[in-house]
Parts: C-alpha cells; structure tokens; sequence
C-alpha cells in the first residue's frame, strides 16, 4: 500500500511540474500550430502592423494578420523588405498562428513563379519582354533593378536577342507579370558549320581545333537573318553561327542557333544536308 500510495505521489509531482511549462507554451504561442495561408494583398497599415488578404474568392474570403514583433517580410527582390513594401494586388503567402480568432503573422513571403520560353521581342522603352511558349505567348514587364543574365554574366535588357531561351522568376502585381529574373544558362558556341545531318537533327560546327556535334531540341530556334522561326533547310555549310546549348553528360543539345547575318546565304545548293 505504501509502495503504491508513493508512486501516485510521484506521478502527481510530475504532473504538477508540467503544468507550468505546458502554461508558458502557450502562453508564448509556441505550442499553437503553424498555418499557411495564401492570396492577395488587399491592405497594408504599416503604422499598426497589420495586412488584409483576398483569396481567389475576392471580397467573399478574407483574412486580417497581424505581423509579430520578429515577424519577417520577403519581397522578390529583397529578403529584407517592410510592410512598406507589400502593395496590394501582391500575391503572397503568410506564416501564422491563431489564438482565439486572431492571427499573428511570423513571415510574408511574396509568391514566385517560373517561366520558360523563347524571347520574341523586347521593348527597351517600355522594358517589356515578350516570351513564347509554343503558341502561347505572354508579355512581361521587367524592372530596373531585375536580373538579367547570359551565360552566367550579368547582362542587360538590350543584350536579350530574338530567338534567345530563356527562364524567367516572375510574381504578379495586380494583372501584370513582373520578371525580376530572366536567364540564359546555357553556354554557347561559335563556328562554321562543317555537317548537318537532317535525319538525325544533328549539326556539326568548328572553330579552329575544336568542334562540337550538337543535337538540335524539339523546341530549338534556328534564327536567319530574316527570321527568328528558320529551318534546319537555311543553314547551310561554311556558315558562321552561334549555338546556345545545354551539355547532358557530353552530349549537347542544342536550343538556339543563330547564323551570322552577314554569312547567312552565302552558301548554296543542297549537298550539306544527309537524309537519312
């Protein structure tokens, strides 16, 4: 009786003990679970710290957050952004715990997303790029501040060239896509075309002692001088061009090639081609 009147003691010591820190928990919040929730911006007040979000439902499903103390901001172009920089219409996902109704936001991180495709033309005064992707073609406006890259160097809006692949980090503001990231990360090269084989979509091309056999990609755009949608037909041997390509454990394959405008044509009859 002793033994067991000692251990119901034990057990109610401890108990006792975990009552406190289990208080404290939630107390601070940290025994509450985390949510996600995402949608646009409908609101921002800086002063109080607070943001009003719309699902897809609009003004049928909205949210009110507070931002923590220690809360964070991200926008696409900085990690160490303020609610000053979160406008509405910007699509965002928020970090946050709930007591009793109210949620205490811990993170705003703003939404990105992905896009591929081919440049079909560029508008530097207006810093709009428009890109294809199969028939589907969608126009993009590009800050200032965005990054641009060719080959792993910085480049500018100017540099992006007709035909040129590219992937592209955009978020939405309101109804317009921003691009804040637009990359080339192909490497490339430039040569003479020593053989071309239609049959098998391959292109062989020199430069001094080096020469590469690329395999042109379903989606690989030849551009001519008149056009940046040319056939494998306009290349012709002895052509100066540039090859954009991705190199998949040695073999390399092609997904622009470009001919040097003041070459393209010079070349003629049909003896470069081998059908097979």
């Amino acid at each position: 009786m002793k033994t067991k009147m000692t251990r119901n003691l034990t057990s109610l010591a401890l108990a006792l003990a975990f009552i406190p820190a289990a208080s404290a928990a939630w107390a601070d919040g940290s025994a509450l679970k985390e949510h996600i929730c995402r949608g646009k911006i409908a609101a921002v007040d800086a002063k109080e710290r607070t943001l009003k979000l719309h699902s897809w439902l609009g003004v049928f499903a909205s949210w009110k957050f507070h931002l923590a103390d220690d809360g964070t901001v991200a926008v696409a172009l900085s990690k160490d952004a303020t609610l000053n920089d979160l406008k509405p219409g910007m699509e965002v996902a928020v970090a946050y715990k709930s007591a009793d109704g109210v949620r205490v936001a811990s993170s705003v991180r703003q939404r990105s997303h992905d896009y591929s495709g081919v440049v079909q033309n560029v508008t530097s005064t207006n810093r709009e790029v428009t890109i294809a992707n199969g028939r589907i073609t969608r126009k993009f406006w590009v800050p200032e501040n965005a990054r641009v890259a060719i080959h792993e160097r910085s480049a500018g809006l100017d540099d992006l060239k007709s035909g040129q692949r590219v992937d592209i980090h955009f978020v939405w503001q309101g109804d317009i896509p921003v691009a804040y990231v637009m990359e080339d990360t192909t490497a490339s090269f430039t040569g003479t075309v020593e053989a071309i084989d239609a049959g098998n979509g391959t292109v062989s091309v020199k430069h001094l002692l080096s020469e590469k056999k690329f395999n042109l990609g379903d989606r690989c755009r030849i551009v001519t001088a008149d056009s940046s949608a040319g056939r494998l037909s306009d290349v012709r041997i002895g052509q100066t061009v540039t090859v954009h390509y991705h190199d998949m454990g040695g073999v390399l394959v092609a997904s622009w090639l470009a001919m040097d405008k003041g070459l393209a044509g010079t070349a003629t009859g049909d003896r470069h081609v081998t059908a097979k």
